[in-house]
């Protein structure tokens, strides 16, 4: 028996649905509108200019975005030079010694994951390889990611830089408008600039500091030329009009030729990984497969060979599908 009434109540309930649903995507949309709205009009744009709001004196603000690292450029070696320089360019306010802890403690957790599963011993050694390689692997992702970021809006900021060398400004103002009015990172890195020539230091040596922090070809090319121009003279909007082209062109080719590449990069992944899935889905579905042979003495170098021969495929197809531009 079929009641008309159950039918209303679906109806009813299915609009209700639909208008809770759209309700919190408006309410979503005004929550991020006013928040976008409010840090344009308080003059947040970028991390630096959000310190000088809470009315942080500009010694402590230098101190806190520069950091340790200040002193460590490209010639620094070692595994504690390299941290902090990924730590610097990543833009994360913590330290060494918190990246120690974190690895710990993740170290840690995968120790006790492991260790349901295997022996003490070797969930230690796996579990405190991984979570130092986890915790290292992220930072360097960081700041890979906001090295890219900077790459991109570095076009912009020449372009702001440009225009107001044009129509008469001095270069420090042009460094200050770009700190002011242009978001993280490419904001807070120029006023980086702007503070370290309120310190005492000359335009180009700011910039060139700036080039070192993050160590990119475009970055050098604008040290080298503000530099230039400064030794020499020269028009510097000029120049830096034709920099901010290059850098898009640059930018532009990188994009072709990884679409261009994207097939062969996603085949070379295919392969690579291909092996560990045949041997976890055999090893799944037959585990005798191995088991039975795996006390014969000739298992080990012939699964070590095997391994070697895999990691090698994996770097040569890696190699061969990376282009360098």
């Amino acid at each position: 028996m079929r009641l008309a009434f159950l039918d209303d109540l679906r109806e009813i309930e299915s609009i209700l649905y639909i208008g809770v649903f759209i309700g919190v995507l408006l309410v979503f949309a005004g929550i991020q509108e006013w928040i976008g709205s409010r840090s344009i009009d308080e003059g947040e744009r970028n991390r630096r200019m959000r310190m000088i709001r809470k009315g942080i004196d500009d010694e402590q603000i230098f101190a806190t975005l520069i950091g340790d690292t200040q002193d460590i450029g490209a010639t620094a070696q070692g595994p504690i030079a390299l941290l902090k320089r990924n730590l610097r360019r990543a833009g994360l306010p913590i330290s060494v010694p918190a990246v120690f802890a974190i690895a710990l403690v993740l170290s840690a957790l995968l120790t006790y994951g492991f260790s349901l599963k295997v022996p003490l011993s070797a969930a230690a050694l796996l579990g405190v390889g991984l979570g130092t390689f986890l915790t290292i692997a992220a930072i360097d992702g960081f700041a890979k990611e906001r090295v890219k970021k900077l790459t991109a809006q570095l076009p912009e900021a020449l372009d702001m830089m440009s225009r107001g060398l044009k129509i008469g400004h001095p270069l420090n103002v042009t460094l200050k408008r770009v700190a002011q009015q242009m978001p993280d990172p490419i904001g807070t890195e120029f006023g980086l600039i702007e503070d370290s020539i309120r310190h005492g230091a000359d335009v180009s040596t700011a910039i060139s500091d700036f080039a070192a922090r993050f160590e990119t070809e475009d970055t050098r090319y604008f040290a080298a030329c503000v530099a230039i121009q400064h030794g020499t003279g020269g028009n510097l909007g000029r120049v830096l009009t034709v920099l901010s082209r290059v850098i898009r062109d640059r930018i532009n080719m990188r994009l072709k030729i990884k679409a261009v590449s994207g097939e062969g990069r996603i085949s070379a992944f295919i392969l690579s990984i291909m092996p560990f899935l045949i041997i976890g889905s055999i090893y799944t579905s037959t585990p005798t497969y191995y088991t039975d042979v795996m006390d014969h003495p000739a298992f080990m170098p012939a699964a070590w060979a095997a391994l070697g021969m895999v990691v090698l495929q994996a770097l040569i197809l890696r190699r061969l599908a990376t282009f360098d531009f």
